[in-house]
């Protein structure tokens, strides 16, 4: 029988509340090791290491319990000695500490530690006092410890399978720093959206990392979800998008009059058919919502003004030319407007804004830029029955390239604002599953294909490492990674309280389990193809695409991440 979360959470809020009576983890919980993330709350001994004349290292500090100091905050035991005891336990060991024994688990948490890296506190001009050592450097810790104790990741599964995560507090020094150095309430409120960002990505990442799936994680103080934030902060004048069918408004209609999402039932959420791949919009309509924009026009329209910018996206496209699809034997598709063409025509249209580099720089200051390309690039790969092995090792360098050489094309443009939206995970989708779905395909957890994930995933770390670089030779400009395979999962864990039921079924398609079929005549618009009732419920609209629903949900979790980088303030 499983530990219930009851059982848990109670314990934990039973010693975080020091009610007078003792409560032990029920036998059937069976923790073997409990690994700790946190702050002077829950360090055991892991800053007196790197500073052993802070305060806590020093007498009386330990004095009822120890009978000497340990580097704990306090005269006996913390929170988290309660909660190993109570699952019968032996104290976990400080990381630092070169004589730890680690029988319990490990203790990573540093008194004084913050939620946000220190450079990025450093851009706030705030600095810690205590230590370097962030949520991040701890979470690296941790994986440096793993890749020491497990030979690969199937071991560590197994070992880790009765393990115990605990993370925080953490963030409330990030608050205390701002309020040491005389800044303002404002200031600190400025902060809450970043801050609980930067703590729900690591417990994002320790959940989705393959290592850690399926260990119960308990955060203290820790709220998932918050209210929505808007970008109006930010006075965004113009959004100019480049990218896929994820962000394409309109412009493929014009290249392809008759492709299915011209008419509806695309669009009958919002009453019409306007080209997008939804039943209404599409997160770069909510993005430029949350700005106060206008929504953006497809550039290839003769109608539009493009006076707020504009949408350069063409659905079906990729990141790479028709010459290199050539070169790698892959389906050339029905529009050759890959992101090579996209920045032309972004180059002619700034060319009516502004002339020269340093007239752009200015001039385009309060733009923002968005990219999101690249996936199709894989799926022509994927589709005509390509080696996932030389997908990555061959094709991600290429398509990585491409991108990185773009994104510094439009900021040799003049651009300063830049947001890259990277690649969900396709093989949650119904149309992936459709098709590669068997009895011997690896599925994670959640039943989504784990070998076709691994191929975005690799395709969006190193993205990642490549924006890092393009940072580095542009200090002047703003490169952001909105994780839209995090926020995917997001979804995905959380259907009910999200208000969706499935995300395995597309709303409009026919067949199968996953009501998706092989065939323009079976595809979603094709005549007699029904739609479900309610698309609100689906994640999927059709086989690939996200409903208006799911894209409200993914750009809210977008802005946010988005709002937490750009640090505009009101």
């Amino acid at each position: 029988m499983a530990c219930s979360a009851k059982t848990l959470l109670a314990t934990v809020l039973i010693w975080f509340l020091h009610l007078p009576y003792a409560y032990t983890l029920e036998p059937r919980c069976l923790f073997n090791r409990i690994y700790q993330l946190g702050d002077s709350i829950s360090d055991v001994g892991n800053l007196k290491r790197q500073n052993p004349k802070f305060g806590c290292a020093l007498p009386p500090y330990g004095q009822n319990f120890f009978h000497k100091e340990t580097g704990r905050c306090s005269n006996g035991l913390l929170i988290i000695d309660y909660i190993a005891q109570s699952a019968r336990i032996p104290f976990l060991g400080a990381y630092l500490n070169p004589n730890a024994k680690f029988e319990g688990g490990v203790n990573f948490a540093v008194a004084g530690s913050t939620a946000l890296p220190a450079d990025v506190l450093a851009k706030r001009k705030i600095f810690n006092p205590a230590t370097n050592n962030s949520l991040a450097a701890q979470l690296d810790w941790m994986s440096t410890y793993f890749n020491t104790t497990c030979y690969k990741s199937s071991d560590c599964t197994k070992k880790l399978k009765s393990s115990l995560f605990m993370v925080g507090e953490i963030g409330g020094n990030d608050y205390n720093y701002v309020l040491l150095q005389n800044k303002t309430i404002q200031d600190v409120n400025s902060m809450v959206p970043e801050v609980v960002l930067a703590i729900k990505d690591a417990v994002k990442n320790m959940k989705t990392n393959t290592i850690i799936l399926n260990v119960v994680i308990v955060v203290s103080l820790l709220v998932l979800c918050c209210k929505a934030q808007d970008l109006k902060a930010c006075k965004f004048d113009r959004i100019y998008q480049l990218g896929d069918s994820l962000s394409d408004t309109g412009n493929s209609i014009v290249e392809l009059p008759q492709a299915y999402h011209a008419r509806l039932p695309y669009g009958e959420t919002i009453g019409k058919a306007t080209g997008r791949a939804s039943d209404g919009y599409l997160m770069i309509d909510y993005i430029a919502q949350s700005a106060g924009l206008p929504l953006l026009e497809p550039y290839e329209n003769l109608n539009s003004t493009l006076i707020y910018g504009a949408d350069f996206s063409v659905a079906g496209v990729t990141a790479l030319s028709m010459e290199k699809l050539l070169e790698l034997k892959l389906d050339l598709g029905y529009s050759n407007s890959s992101l090579s063409v996209q920045l032309e025509w972004l180059r002619k249209t700034l060319s009516y804004v502004c002339n020269a580099t340093k007239d752009c720089q200015e001039k385009l200051k309060s733009s923002l830029f968005v990219v999101g390309i690249g996936p199709n690039d894989y799926s022509r790969a994927l589709w005509t029955g390509g080696s996932i092995d030389k997908i990555k090792a061959i094709m991600t360098p290429v398509v990585v390239q491409t991108i990185k050489d773009g994104i510094q094309t439009m900021i040799n443009y003049g651009a300063s604002k830049i947001v890259f939206a990277g690649a969900y995970p396709h093989g949650c989708s119904p149309s992936y599953l459709s098709a590669f779905l068997n009895s011997s395909s690896a599925t994670d957890s959640f039943g989504c294909l784990k070998d076709y994930n691994d191929v975005f995933a690799h395709h969006n770390d190193q993205l990642q490492k490549a924006f890092e670089v393009l940072r580095i030779v542009n200090p002047n400009a703003t490169i952001i990674y909105n994780d839209v395979y995090i926020a995917t999962y997001t979804i995905i864990e959380n259907l009910p309280t999200l208000g969706f039921k499935t995300y395995r079924k597309a709303c409009c398609g026919i067949g199968g389990e996953f009501n998706v079929s092989p065939g323009l005549d079976k595809m979603c618009g094709a005549k007699g193809i029904p739609v479900c009732t309610n698309p609100k419920e689906h994640v999927f609209w059709d086989g690939a695409h996200f409903t208006h629903q799911a894209n409200k949900v993914l750009s809210d979790y977008l802005i946010k991440e988005m709002l937490s980088k750009l640090q505009c303030t009101v």
